[in-house]
């Protein structure tokens, strides 16, 4: 858990790697904080609510592990409201949490990033199983 915390407070600054310096001030802050391997850590300000495409654009893509879960949450969400909250089977959510996240193909990263989300979603209630599909409750 740390090791992504570093790799996404690198990348929020445009940096390409952590040199001797910055890592020593890393180090030193993340000795301060209580962190367990299963929490989840990232900034969001006050609202939770959206999520943030990554776009084709190479300067503002975004690799699925940079991506909190909670954003991942919400946009299974957005893609169910805006579809009228139809039944929709698990394959079609994925294939519309690809596009609508910016990604052109489903591998592997983004494949774990929409499981994640779903199973947190379908473990709070927020999902719920139906006999020709899946929508929220």
């Amino acid at each position: 858990m740390k090791e992504i915390l570093v790799k996404r407070l690198i990348n929020s600054l445009s940096l390409y790697k952590a040199g001797a310096i910055i890592a020593e001030h890393i180090d030193a802050l993340l000795s301060q904080m209580d962190l367990d391997e299963e929490d989840e850590v990232f900034y969001s300000g006050r609202d939770i609510s959206f999520f943030r495409p990554s776009n084709e654009d190479e300067n503002n893509f975004r690799y699925s592990y940079q991506i909190p879960p909670v954003e991942a949450e919400n946009a299974i969400i957005y893609i169910y409201e805006n579809n009228g909250n139809k039944c929709m089977k698990k394959k079609d959510v994925l294939v519309s949490f690809s596009s609508l996240m910016g990604y052109q193909r489903k591998g592997s990263e983004v494949r774990s990033l929409f499981e994640k989300a779903f199973v947190k979603l379908r473990k709070d209630g927020r999902i719920i199983s139906r006999s020709s599909g899946f929508s929220l409750s």
